[in-house]
């Protein structure tokens, strides 16, 4: 077929006889719509299933457009989420060579038509923007990424980092929850007995003995002896025997005070209590094996953001996982956009102006944020920056974004020359780098 070979391009979308598709993907449905290039009249506006049955009649459709437009057909895919992955792997197996448009792009694309929002309205925006925009598709950005040699172990960083993010996200909701019903059954009296609430001497201590009640009738050195091993000895005899006397002591307290008239009180909350802990030892282990994966990634690919002190396993996976491959930016400039830590210019008038870049990737925006917070502590020039900030009169977030761009531009310049982090080689090369 001819298309095996074919690669969409500025000439291809301005045939008069071409068409153009575009694809919406959704979680079970992906919206599609076709349309002649020369005239924006519209061929077809569907919805096809998110399945290996749904996906191959579209196929077949594709390839009878193929042959119905001469050879001229473009498709274009939305880079919104990762639901339309599978369906862009389909398409190149069967010699396709879709392009990726920003999904922000489209947007406001679409603002300006003033069209209502939904799937097939998306599409058929998507087919619009690559006819009047060309240029603006990413297909350099896909090809920069394929041609990586790493590329497959970055999509896997990406994926763990974010499912990193959700399990963490998930484990401060429990965490609160624990900390409210323990709040009900111990009063404030809890937040002293361990400096850690999900901790693996807490979880033990709270699924064996959940409530007042239960400590109460606890034989001492059981509940001596419990702590020792749940610390796994990081906890001396001595502490975990004061420990344990100020449990059961405060409990037989609660129990005398507050079990006389109602000896059920903690009933229900003592398996509200049991769950929740089973609940945060399984996020722990989860995420503990979550971050060794990330941590062995990191080493299969070299990474030298390993050598910047601040950055730890999840925040370098994080930052390769979404930046993908830095061949995507020719400069530490454009860098700085993508990742939000260069603010966006929104000037009217005779007076500049520049406000908070929100047309970033966020999850990489954080992972800066993050390492800005960090690094004052272990790097001179960092803390020396922050320090002259100060002296400005810029301090919180506004300092944090500052110090976030310059460290942008040396994570820039540590991924761009596979190296190591090296302060005197960085001020050295900063020119370049920016």
């Amino acid at each position: 077929m001819k298309h095996a070979n074919e690669k969409p391009s500025t000439t291809a979308v301005s045939a008069s006889t071409g068409i153009v598709v575009g694809i919406d993907p959704g979680l079970d449905k992906h919206g599609i719509a076709a349309m002649w290039i020369g005239s924006c009249v519209r061929l077809e506006r569907r919805m096809i299933d998110n399945t290996i049955a749904g996906m191959t009649r579209f196929v077949e459709q594709l390839k009878e457009w193929h042959q119905q437009s001469g050879g001229h057909l473009t498709i274009a895919i939305e880079e919104a989420t990762a639901y339309g992955e599978a369906l862009t792997c389909l398409l190149r197996g069967e010699g396709f060579q879709p392009v990726v448009v920003c999904a922000l792009k489209v947007a406001r694309f679409k603002e300006v038509l003033g069209a209502d929002a939904n799937d097939l309205v998306d599409a058929e925006a998507v087919a619009r923007f690559v006819m009047v925009q060309p240029d603006l598709t990413r297909a350099p950005a896909q090809e920069a990424i394929q041609a990586d040699p790493n590329a497959c172990e970055y999509h896997w960083l990406r994926q763990l980092s974010r499912r990193h993010g959700r399990w963490t996200k998930n484990h401060t909701a429990v965490c609160n929850e624990l900390h409210a019903v323990l709040r009900l059954a111990w009063l404030a009296d809890y937040q002293r007995f361990f400096s850690h609430i999900d901790g693996a001497a807490a979880l033990t201590m709270w699924q064996q003995y959940p409530t007042p009640a239960e400590a109460a009738q606890a034989n001492r050195d059981d509940l001596v002896a419990l702590i020792r091993k749940a610390s796994c000895g990081r906890i001396n005899l001595e502490g975990c025997a004061k420990k344990a006397c100020d449990i059961q002591g405060t409990a037989r307290v609660m129990v005398l005070a507050l079990g006389k008239q109602n000896p059920n009180r903690w009933s229900a909350w003592a398996e509200d209590i049991r769950m929740l802990g089973r609940h945060l030892e399984y996020l722990n282990a989860g995420l503990k094996q979550i971050r060794k994966r990330i941590e062995a990634l990191l080493e299969s690919i070299k990474s030298p953001l390993v050598s910047f002190k601040g950055i730890g396993p999840v925040t370098a996976g994080a930052i390769h996982g979404e930046t993908l491959s830095i061949e995507r930016f020719a400069t530490a400039d454009r860098f700085a956009r993508y990742n939000g830590t260069a603010p966006r210019a929104d000037s009217s008038g005779r007076k500049p102006k520049q406000v908070k870049n929100r047309r970033c990737n966020k999850r990489l925006r954080q992972a800066f944020m993050q390492l800005a917070l960090n690094a004052p502590r272990y790097h001179v020039a960092s803390k020396a920056y922050q320090k002259h900030l100060v002296s400005c009169g810029i301090i919180g977030g506004a300092a944090r974004v500052r110090l976030a761009r310059r460290l942008s531009d040396i994570i820039f310049a540590m991924l761009r020359d596979n190296r190591k982090y090296d302060l005197e080689y960085y001020m050295t090369h900063k020119k370049s780098a920016a």
